[in-house]
């Protein structure tokens, strides 16, 4: 299994209210993503279609 990404940067975007809080890269993310996909998969079967969620902290 591999990343199949598009190698497009996609944005983030985390809001509060409707209100933008924060919008970045997936490319400034502390954990890149084949990274985390590596990782959650280690402990658990990931298929086509699954979709994984990260979280933004908003302050």
């Amino acid at each position: 299994m591999g990343f199949r990404g598009t190698g497009k940067v996609h944005q983030e975007e985390g809001a509060d209210d409707g209100e933008l809080k924060q919008k970045g890269p997936t490319s400034d993310m502390i954990f890149k993503v084949p990274y985390l996909i590596g990782h959650i998969s280690s402990f658990m079967t990931l298929t086509d279609g699954d979709v994984i969620l990260t979280y933004i902290a908003l302050q």
